[in-house]
């Protein structure tokens, strides 16, 4: 009888034991863990400021928009799992040898009360190709021809010079838009120069002043010899379900250290498009 009630006894503790082990090590008590990936729009169309965040939650789950908020870097905030930001231009760096960069974070409270989880991320949006582009006012006409010239060029750039055509001569302008009265016959080509930091680029046009001629003026970014970087990025095509949503302005954080849940914020993320 009494060695029946130790065996009784030995079996309980071997349950009990095995209980608290499965209690300790099941996955429905491991951490939640919020990730996410982005989609930025063509690098070389208006769109390239316009962004698609997908939000990412393993050991959990967030059935509501609500629970999903993100701090996008430039001081504004947004909800939702999927969503569409599109950062403005006064928002990016005025150097232009700084990469445009901002500093990205989703915050995740899991169903059911669970534990608050987060991801933080340095996220590099890709630039448009630096290349020159001018408009002129008239591209033809009798002398004296007044000119206009107007600076086109997309995406972050300084001008360099906008050089008028005089053969033998340096008269340049390094401001843009920027107006020249051409006196003689002759014809002129102009050429335009921008940078982006260590990067260069040329477009030039001709400006064709003669007695006969006829006005011709011009509206297009057309150039009849170009010297620019190109850089080929494919345009993305799918779009996974996403929340457009109206952003507030906040204080940024996660720039300085700020960041309650103890996520590494060191790694840079890239595009998955393409």
């Amino acid at each position: 009888m009494e060695r029946n009630k130790q065996t009784a006894k030995t079996l309980i503790g071997v349950a009990v034991g095995v209980f608290v082990l499965f209690a300790l090590f099941s996955p429905a008590s491991a951490a939640a863990v919020a990730d996410f990936q982005f989609e930025q729009g063509n690098p070389d169309s208006h769109e390239y400021l316009r962004v698609i965040f997908m939000g990412s939650l393993e050991g959990a789950t967030a059935s509501n928009d609500s629970q999903w908020v993100w701090n996008f870097g430039d001081g504004t905030t947004g909800v939702g799992k999927n969503v569409i930001h599109t950062y403005s231009e006064e928002s990016i760096p005025t150097d232009l040898y700084d990469p445009i960069i901002f500093m990205v974070r989703l915050d995740v409270t899991p169903d059911g009360g669970g534990k608050p989880c987060s991801k933080s991320y340095k996220v590099a949006i890709t630039e448009p190709s630096l290349a020159a582009q001018f408009a002129l006012s008239a591209t033809q006409g009798p002398p004296p021809l007044e000119v206009t010239f107007t600076d086109t060029t997309f995406g972050r750039h300084a001008v360099d010079s906008l050089y008028f055509g005089y053969p033998g001569s340096d008269t340049t302008v390094s401001s843009l838009p920027a107006t020249h009265v051409y006196e003689r016959e002759g014809t002129y080509p102009v050429t335009f120069r921008v940078s982006r930091g260590e990067e260069h680029a040329k477009a030039t046009k001709q400006v064709i002043v003669r007695k006969d001629a006829i006005y011709i003026g011009e509206t297009s970014n057309t150039t009849e010899e170009t010297d620019v970087t190109v850089t080929e990025v494919p345009d993305t095509t799918e779009n996974p379900e996403v929340t457009e949503t109206e952003t507030s302005e906040i204080t940024p954080t996660g720039q300085g250290g700020d960041n309650p849940a103890g996520e590494a914020a060191g790694d840079i993320l890239f595009s998955t498009a393409g």
